[in-house]
C-alpha cells in the first residue's frame, strides 16, 4: 500500500532498494483515485515531487531512466493526459538513457495528443536508435508520414510513403500505408501547378487505392469502400484541375468520376446492410455531377431510387432539391 511504501521510504533511507520503493510509491500515487479531486491532485503533487527526487538522487538506476516514460504512461492512461504528455517530452532530453521502443511510443503518444513537431522529432530519435531493427522502423516511418499528413505537408509524406513502399514492400503496415497515399497524393496535387506533377501525384494516388481494393477486397464491405475512394479521388482531381483552369482534364475526371459512383451504384447488392451507407454516400455524390454535366433524367432516375431505398436517410431533403433541379432541366 501507499503507507507501507511510505514508511519503507522513512525508515530505510539509505537501503540499495530505495530507487524502487519511490518507483512504486509514484506509481500508487499516481494511479490511486480517491474520489474527490482535491484529494488526488496533492496525490499527483507528491508522485511529482518523488518522480524528481528520484532522477536527481539515483541518476543511474533503472527505476530512474526509465521514470519519465513509466510517469508520461502512467498519468495518460489514468486520464492526465497534458501532465503525461510533459513527461514524456522530457525523455528526449536525455534520449540515451530510453530504448528505441520507448522512444516510439513516447511519440504515438505525442502524436495522439496532436504535438505533432515533438512526436515527429520522436520518431526520429526511435529510428535513429534502433539500430537497424525494423520491428521500430517501420511503424516509426509510418509515424512520420502521419505526422506530416496531419501538418498538411502532403508532398512531404507522399515522398516518406514512397520510400516505404520501395523499402517494406511486405510490411504488415502496407495497407494502412497505401490508405494514406491515396489522400496525400491528391492533396499534395492541390497546390502544384506543375500539370505533370499533378498528375503524377494523382496516379499515385489511385495506383494505392487500387492496390488496397486488390489486397483489402476479402469482403463485399471493403471493396465498396475502395470503389467509393476511387471516385472521390477522381472527384477531388476534376475540382483541382478546375482550380488550375485545366478545363479539359477538369471535364474528363468529373465524367469518370460519375462513371465511377455509377459502376458501383448498379453493382451494390442492397440487402446487404453493411453497403447501404457507402451506397448513401454514391448517390449523393453521384447525381449533383449528373445535373452538372447535363444528364437530367439520369439524375431524377437516382433521385429516386435513393428516396426508396433511403425514405429517413440523412441526405433526403439535399436529395429531393437535386430531384427538382434535374425535373426542371
Amino acid at each position: 500500500s501507499i503507507e507501507q511504501y511510505r514508511k519503507l521510504r522513512e525508515k530505510f533511507p539509505e537501503s540499495k532498494n530505495m530507487p524502487m520503493v519511490l518507483m512504486q510509491l509514484c506509481t500508487l500515487l499516481s494511479s490511486v483515485k480517491q474520489g474527490d479531486e482535491a484529494a488526488d491532485a496533492k496525490s499527483m503533487e507528491e508522485a511529482q515531487a518523488i518522480f524528481a527526487e528520484l532522477a536527481e538522487k539515483y541518476p543511474d538506476s533503472n527505476e530512474a531512466k526509465n521514470a519519465h516514460f513509466v510517469q508520461g504512461k502512467t498519468l495518460i492512461e489514468l486520464g492526465y493526459r497534458t501532465q503525461g504528455v510533459a513527461a514524456l517530452k522530457k525523455m528526449f532530453e536525455n534520449a540515451k538513457q530510453y530504448s528505441a521502443g520507448q522512444i516510439y511510443s513516447a511519440a504515438e503518444e505525442l502524436y495522439e495528443s496532436k504535438d505533432y513537431v515533438t512526436a515527429l522529432e520522436g520518431y526520429e530519435l526511435a529510428i535513429e536508435k534502433a539500430d537497424g531493427n525494423e520491428s521500430i522502423i517501420i511503424p516509426c516511418t509510418y509515424g512520420k508520414a502521419k505526422v506530416l499528413h496531419a501538418q498538411k505537408k502532403y508532398e512531404d509524406a507522399v515522398k516518406i510513403l514512397d520510400e516505404f513502399q520501395e523499402k517494406f514492400p511486405k510490411s504488415y503496415l502496407l495497407l494502412d500505408v497505401l490508405d494514406l497515399m491515396s489522400e496525400c497524393g491528391v492533396e499534395a496535387a492541390r497546390n502544384e501547378n506543375d500539370v505533370n506533377k499533378r498528375i503524377e501525384l494523382f496516379n499515385s494516388s489511385m495506383k494505392a487505392i487500387k492496390l488496397v481494393r486488390q489486397y483489402r477486397g476479402t469482403t463485399a464491405k471493403a471493396l465498396a469502400e475502395a470503389d467509393l475512394q476511387m471516385g472521390v479521388i477522381l472527384e477531388t482531381y476534376a475540382d483541382i484541375a478546375t482550380k488550375w483552369d485545366d478545363k479539359k482534364r477538369a471535364d474528363e475526371y468529373t465524367r469518370r468520376a460519375s462513371g465511377q459512383y455509377q459502376k458501383f451504384i448498379m453493382s451494390a447488392n442492397v440487402e446487404d446492410a453493411e453497403i447501404l451507407p457507402i451506397l448513401e454516400e454514391a448517390y449523393v455524390r453521384d447525381i449533383p455531377i449528373s445535373i452538372k454535366l447535363g444528364i437530367f433524367d439520369s439524375a431524377k432516375e437516382d433521385c429516386e431510387k435513393y428516396i426508396a431505398l433511403f425514405p429517413k436517410g440523412k441526405y433526403l431533403s439535399k436529395i429531393m432539391l437535386y430531384k427538382t433541379q434535374a425535373e426542371q432541366g
